[in-house]
């Protein structure tokens, strides 16, 4: 059985607060802005609507749940994804050519 690891001092901890403290705020990119923006207006819409994340989260959890046990197939609540062959390929070469600029 490994051994505990041992537990910070105080002082230790306030070091690191310290440190973190001193450090400078670096801004939100945009892209999470613009997707926590997105998400808010959503769930906005959704109360109006009178539907609560909560309820939403229930119904995709429940459409999740795999009915035939054992068959991994596909997800109902997700896309379709295709794990052909000529889809690797296609995503392989689509890969190559975008890291190849």
């Amino acid at each position: 059985m490994p051994e505990p690891r041992p537990q910070p001092s105080s002082d230790e901890l306030d070091a690191v607060a310290e440190l973190l403290a001193a450090e400078a705020e670096l801004p939100m990119p945009r892209e999470v802005a613009d997707r926590l923006e997105a998400v808010l207006a959503a769930e906005a819409a959704a109360a109006e609507a009178g539907e609560s994340a909560a309820a939403r989260a229930a119904a995709l959890r429940a459409a999740a749940k795999r009915t035939d046990l054992g068959t991994f197939g596909q997800n109902p609540a997700s896309e379709r994804k295709d794990f052909s062959a000529e889809a690797r390929h296609r995503v392989a070469a689509q890969n190559r050519a975008r890291h190849s600029d």
